[in-house]
């Protein structure tokens, strides 16, 4: 049940990503077009993009962060190894883009142009392959819970089901903790 709620997470998360990759995309048509008066309007809508900017280094950081993540717990060396490349890869184009785009000038937008399209296609290409992991890790995960169930069900008969008592949480002080649940903690 916990990587269920771990895999959904992480598909919500790449489905924020994919809606800001669309913005992005989004605010660039705008500014390839020769009105001035769109160029403002680009510039504008890309610069209000900042907070899902940090998103994408959040996430792009959050395998460092999280020791018993879905990936490093389930995925095997290559594919983890590819994933934190990629994420240093997209954490690069992100850097690129967010420095032409600090500098960017109304008549100057041909560097955004180019940095934001190879920011949108690299993190839209690296959406699809961590797509494609959990996809395996979800499906590696069904077989093994149908024989866990089997196992499950003839010791049932055998012995009668053991109660545990759950002790209550223990919460330290001075300890502040993130505003939304994240599966991983």
């Amino acid at each position: 049940m916990a990587l269920h709620a771990r895999v959904e997470y992480l598909r919500r998360e790449q489905k924020e990503l994919l809606g800001l990759a669309g913005r992005i995309e989004a605010a660039l048509t705008l500014a390839s077009q020769k009105e001035v008066a769109k160029h403002e309007d680009s510039l504008a809508q890309l610069r209000a993009l900042e907070p899902g900017f940090q998103g994408i280094a959040e996430h792009c950081h959050s395998e460092e962060r999280i020791v018993e993540s879905t990936f490093h717990a389930h995925a095997s060396k290559k594919e983890r190894v590819n994933n934190d490349e990629q994420h240093r890869e997209i954490l690069r184009k992100l850097g690129a883009f967010r420095d032409d785009l600090r500098f960017a000038t109304v008549d100057r937008l041909h560097d955004v142009c180019v940095s934001g399209n190879e920011l949108t296609r690299t993190l839209r290409a690296h959406v699809a392959s961590e797509s494609a992991v959990l996809n395996e890790i979800v499906g590696n995960a069904h077989p093994a819970r149908t024989r866990m169930r089997a196992v499950r069900n003839t010791s049932r008969v055998a012995r009668p089901r053991a109660r545990s008592i759950r002790k209550p949480a223990q919460v330290r002080p001075g300890i502040s903790y993130l505003l939304e649940d994240h599966p991983e903690l």
